[in-house]
């Protein structure tokens, strides 16, 4: 391509060419600049596109060009000529935002970033989102390749020139939009023709993200449906379908099997959440804006603790226990990586004066039985009326009183159950025991640990050829490739059940999900087989030295667990133990006076037996 002209009639030479899409190619111009990119677009432009680009241009500044590719310069065929593109700051070491909060693509494209990385990229893309529109702009196609991070965590747009533009009072609409980053209120739109943009449209489309970043790339609308095997993610959007939220339970859905979920942040967080996704949230205004993320997010990264099983896990301080621990457990899915030197032994423990600890702490023992039968009681006497010669002209009277002995019996033995039985489960030693048999089984776990280790470090050799064969299709990511009937929506679905790479694809689950058809089961099976059959085995190479690395890291990890679960043991068994006797004395008269009350109430209807 010749030399092209800015608008000052300068010649602007074009280097290299990094990339192209559907409207254009962008090239280096290093000429000018090492820090600068120019956007060339295949075809010629509308006179509304270039008024659009003059005005892009004319309304840059320094804080635009810090967050986003934004046109600073337009670019011309000839002096003065018509506009066919324009010049920008040049995105270095940036990925598309998805690679990051993509468990599978983070392993591999941000291996060593954690939950507070993220928390703190979510910040930044409500940051830059603010800028846009403190600016009056507004951004209209939000979606997953919008956004592009650095591995400081600092974010910037691209696709600038499709933005919504205000200019002195003049509108330039963005007539795209992705469906499953669509508004509700927008869904039913057959096109973005004519539309105007809201900022209050941004902030659906920016909560999605900020879910997306904070939640392990779960979409907030795919999930579980009563009422239907597969509802598209697009008119679940609009039929308020949020599958997380309060009101999930009455609507008959919910979150895919071991989702990341909301409880794992602060509630005004997930308030937020509850906005941007409801009803509420379509009326002018409604939804959380860009500032209200910056404050909010500002505030958990403040509330943000290390897990101190595994230094990978970072988590809101606010939650009982680290929430990626419970998850790896119960899903077998690692979220993060850990890069601690996993060694076998840990120092300064001593299982044997350990588990001695834990003996010496003496159980409270059972709750003692309180026998009603212990206590005497002297029958009240009966009243005047039921003596002598008046007996005997109103018998109903004595029936009358020995109901009302009878209903008192029964009212004492009620109270006295409904007490006792909190005396034995409150005052007892079930608690204790329970707690000693959880240790135990500890105690047997960690003496297991080594042998356990031995035989997984086996299965490595055993399953070598299984594992580099997941290797191996793991690096063929469903976003990335075109499957037919597969489009960004299913993608995005399938990516909210762990199903990512080609590693993820099992034609039983898929099935299972009963959220694809047998013809799209089909084609991501067979794009599956493809991929595996260009797999070559080298059963030389012998196993990697990483995955016996992770097999140490996993077992240093519950070793460490099992270590501080059993340090704690003897406060916890002291703890139960204080609590049980101090019940016990506390409840002892309640106990005493319940039994001394039926006792009395037998020997007051003894009277009339």
């Amino acid at each position: 391509m010749t030399d092209l002209f800015d608008s000052t009639g300068r010649s602007v030479p074009l280097g290299k060419r990094l990339g192209s899409g559907g409207e254009g190619t962008v090239y280096a111009v290093d000429s000018l600049d090492s820090d600068v990119a120019a956007k060339i677009y295949h075809e010629p432009l509308s006179d509304d596109k270039q008024e659009k680009l003059r005005a892009l241009v004319l309304g840059c500044d320094d804080s635009l060009k810090r967050i986003a590719a934004w046109p600073f310069e337009t670019l011309h065929i000839s002096t003065g000529g018509e506009i066919c593109g324009f010049l920008m700051p040049k995105m270095v070491g940036h990925e598309p935002i998805h690679h990051l909060y993509s468990p599978a693509h983070r392993k591999q494209r941000y291996p060593d970033k954690n939950w507070r990385f993220l928390v703190n990229t979510a910040r930044n893309t409500a940051a830059a989102f603010e800028t846009i529109h403190l600016h009056g702009h507004v951004i209209g196609d939000v979606n997953p390749n919008l956004v592009l991070v650095g591995k400081d965590s600092i974010v910037r747009l691209v696709d600038c020139d499709s933005f919504q533009i205000c200019r002195d009072g003049t509108y330039f609409l963005c007539e795209v939009g992705v469906p499953h980053f669509t508004p509700p209120e927008l869904q039913s739109s057959s096109s973005f023709r004519g539309i105007q943009r809201t900022r209050n449209h941004d902030n659906f489309g920016l909560a999605l993200l900020i879910f997306h970043i904070l939640l392990m790339g779960r979409h907030p609308f795919s999930g579980l449906f009563a009422e239907s095997d597969y509802i598209p993610i697009e008119k679940a959007i609009e039929l308020f379908y949020y599958t997380f939220g309060q009101d999930a339970p009455r609507k008959r859905i919910a979150p895919p099997p071991y989702s990341v979920t909301p409880a794992i942040l602060t509630a005004s967080i997930a308030e937020l959440f509850e906005r941007a996704f409801s009803k509420q949230g379509c009326q002018s205004d409604q939804r959380p804006s860009a500032a209200e993320w910056i404050s909010e997010l500002d505030l958990l990264m403040e509330q943000t603790v290390t897990c101190q099983q595994d230094p990978a896990h970072h988590y809101f301080g606010g939650l009982a226990t680290c929430p990626w621990c419970m998850l790896e457990t119960q899903s077998g899915i690692y979220y993060f990586l850990s890069f601690e030197a996993a060694s076998a032994e840990i120092g300064g423990f001593d299982l044997d004066s350990t588990w001695e600890k834990i003996l010496a702490i003496v159980s409270p023992g059972p709750a003692p039985l309180i026998d009603v039968s212990a206590f005497t009681a002297n029958p009240r006497p009966l009243p005047a009326s039921l003596n002598g010669f008046l007996s005997l002209l109103r018998p109903w009277l004595k029936a009358e009183e020995k109901k009302k002995r009878q209903e008192a019996l029964e009212i004492a033995r009620m109270r006295f159950t409904v007490l006792n039985k909190q005396w034995l489960n409150d005052t007892g030693d079930t608690e204790y025991l329970s707690m000693m048999d959880e240790l135990s089984s500890l105690r047997e776990e960690y003496q297991r640990l080594a042998d356990l280790m031995a035989k997984e470090q086996q299965k490595l050799q055993q399953n070598l050829r299984e594992s580099r064969l997941q290797k191996f299709l793991g690096q063929f990511f469903l976003d990335d490739q075109f499957i037919p009937g597969i489009g960004s929506a299913e993608k995005a679905m399938l990516a909210s059940f762990s199903i990512e790479t080609a590693a993820d694809i099992d034609r039983y689950n898929l099935l299972r999900l009963r959220r694809l058809n047998e013809s799209l089961v089909t084609e991501l099976t067979a794009w599956r087989y493809r991929l595996e059959s260009q797999f070559v085995f080298d059963p030389s190479s012998g196993v990697a030295p990483a995955d016996t690395a992770e097999v140490s890291r996993r077992f240093a990890q519950r070793r460490r667990q099992i270590e501080t679960d059993l340090l704690a043991g003897p406060e916890q068994l002291n703890s139960i133990r204080v609590k049980a006797l101090a019940e016990r004395a506390q409840m002892l008269p309640k106990m005493q006076a319940a039994a001394q009350q039926m006792a009395q109430a037998a020997a007051d209807l003894a009277l009339l037996e």
